[in-house]
C-alpha cells in the first residue's frame, strides 16, 4: 500500500466526517503521525456541551470498523479525543467565534521580524486574523498562518480563584 500522508488524512476524513456528524458533534482536526511502518490517526472532536469519554469512544469504535473495512492504511491506532485547553483553530469560523479570546500563531515565514505571535483575537477582516500585541492590532494573513491555537492565560485564570 502507497503511503502518502495528505491523502490518507483525505480518505480518513471522508469515511469520519459523516460519522461524527450523525452523532451532532464537529471534526476539528485529522492528525496523521507515523513512525516506521506505524501510524497515529488522531481525531479531535468537539461539541458546544463538550465531548465525553463516552463520544470518544463511541467515534473511536465506529470509525475503527470504517477504517478496517476500507482498508485505507495499515498498522495504525486511532486515538479520539476532544480539543483541550489549546483549541486548535482550523477554519475562518473559529477566528470569528473565539474573538476576544488569547491566541498563539505560528507564521509559515516571518512578519515584523517574528514567526510566533500571542496575543487577544480581535476579529477576522477580509481574510486577515487582527491580533492585538501589546496594545496594537496586527494584521496577519490567513495564508501565512502555519498553526494556531487558544492559549490559557493563567495570570487570570489564578487571578479568579
Amino acid at each position: 500500500m502507497d503511503f502518502n500522508q495528505e491523502q490518507i488524512i483525505k480518505q480518513v476524513s471522508e469515511l469520519a466526517e459523516p460519522l461524527i456528524i450523525s452523532c451532532g458533534i464537529q471534526l476539528i482536526d485529522i492528525k496523521l503521525a507515523s513512525h516506521r511502518k506505524n501510524h497515529l490517526i488522531r481525531i479531535i472532536i468537539n461539541k458546544s456541551d463538550g465531548v465525553t469519554i463516552d463520544d470518544c469512544t463511541k467515534i473511536a469504535k465506529e470509525l475503527d470498523i470504517l477504517l478496517e473495512v476500507h482498508n485505507i492504511i495499515d498498522n495504525y491506532r486511532l486515538e479520539v479525543s476532544s480539543p483541550g485547553l489549546n483549541y486548535p483553530l482550523k477554519k475562518t469560523e473559529d477566528y470569528k467565534h473565539f474573538t476576544g479570546y488569547l491566541i498563539k500563531i505560528i507564521l509559515h515565514k516571518d512578519i515584523k521580524g517574528k514567526k510566533q505571535f500571542v496575543g487577544i483575537l480581535e476579529g477576522l477582516e477580509d481574510e486577515n486574523v487582527i491580533l492585538e500585541v501589546n496594545n496594537k492590532n496586527i494584521n496577519i494573513p490567513l495564508s501565512q498562518i502555519s498553526k494556531a491555537h487558544l492559549e490559557v492565560d493563567w495570570s487570570k485564570e489564578f487571578k479568579n480563584k
